[in-house]
């Protein structure tokens, strides 16, 4: 983990820097049952933010592996696509984590 982040709450596979005004348990309960290795890096951690102002760093595949922690390295990502905007995701009433998408149109 980088040490320059400020980690509030931590788990096995990611760690909130900050739950922004979202409910802690709340997040942490739908952050633990999302299926989060088609978003992770392969190496790399990378940050997921929230539309209440959460921030959450998925930990790399690698890591996990180092670790002995279960990850599909097969669905993780080599790099972020450049053709979709910076994804942002919302916790829905049902407690599920949804992705809101912008594409970038090409020229």
């Amino acid at each position: 983990m980088n040490p320059g982040l400020s980690q509030t709450i931590t788990s096995k596979s990611y760690f909130v820097q900050t739950p922004g005004t979202y409910d802690v348990t709340i997040l942490t309960d739908a952050l633990d049952k999302a299926a989060f290795d088609p978003y992770r890096m392969k190496s790399g951690n990378r940050v997921l933010e929230f539309d209440k102002g959460a921030i959450v760093v998925l930990l790399s595949a690698s890591e996990l592996q180092q670790k002995g922690i279960p990850v599909n390295y097969s669905q993780a990502l080599d790099s972020i696509p450049v053709d979709i905007a910076p994804r942002q995701f919302v916790v829905d009433k049902f407690g599920n984590i949804r992705e809101y998408i912008d594409y970038i149109e090409k020229e």
